[in-house]
């Protein structure tokens, strides 16, 4: 046991503080950690209080991907972790602002995965998902889902990639404090960035199946960047 993040370990990227880190093995074999709200300074802020080159997500890297001897020794942007992708934090309210969290990331036939949840936290507005072929140092864009999909139970999402061709995808609402059941997809590999691609498995018929229920939400799922969310955001690079 010991730390990977903290002033010490992280701090020579500009990322003392930081949180989540999900791990993934890149194709070439480092390991690259996914994270959260990142902030420089010698303190978390405070609520009310101006957050210090907050960034959200942060890749933060391992050279060595062996699991035994992980050390946090690079960053995508090198000496100063940038976000991956574009994030403007656009205040929402008195000590509240918009935040893009990541729930999962991982590779499929050499490429990697991103998922994020994009808005005020726990008031997720949209989910959008991001593709690398460089090792998670450039990200592009893939599509989007609305937060209130399925009763806001497809916010939350973390893929399983089986050897049969498919990815399954459990899901849930990203909010502590609503009560939330959990949903599960499954998406063919080569189609993981198309929103209808995504078939749910439930009870339909008079028997569990996969195939395509209704949804609870008006609202559809789309490839296209949302218009009317309270903030803009691009690519940090072109794909």
């Amino acid at each position: 046991m010991k730390n990977l993040s903290g002033p010490v370990e992280t701090g020579p990227f500009a990322s003392p503080w930081t949180d989540l880190g999900i791990p993934v093995r890149c194709p070439d074999g480092t390991m690259l950690f996914v994270c959260g709200d990142t902030f420089n300074g010698d303190h978390v802020p405070n609520p009310g209080e101006p957050a210090d080159d907050w960034r959200a997500p942060v890749g933060l890297r391992s050279s060595n991907g062996d699991v035994n001897n992980l050390r946090i020794d690079g960053s995508v942007g090198g000496g100063h972790a940038r976000a991956l992708v574009d994030e403007p934090h656009n205040p929402a309210s008195p000590n509240r602002a918009t935040t893009a969290i990541p729930s999962d990331a991982f590779v499929v036939d050499g490429v990697m995965y991103m998922h994020l949840m994009r808005g005020v936290i726990y008031d997720t507005h949209h989910t959008d998902f991001w593709r690398s072929t460089d090792n998670g140092e450039t990200w592009e864009y893939l599509c989007q889902w609305p937060g209130d999909l399925h009763g806001g139970q497809f916010q939350q999402k973390t893929y399983a990639v089986a050897d049969d061709g498919w990815c399954y995808v459990l899901s849930t609402v990203f909010n502590r404090e609503r009560d939330s059941g959990m949903l599960l997809h499954r998406v063919r590999k080569e189609r993981l960035g198309d929103p209808n691609a995504y078939e749910p498995w439930g009870y339909a018929d008079g028997g569990w199946r996969w195939g395509r229920l209704r949804r609870r939400s008006s609202a559809s799922a789309s490839g296209a960047r949302s218009a009317s969310a309270p903030w803009t955001a691009s690519t940090s690079s072109p794909g």
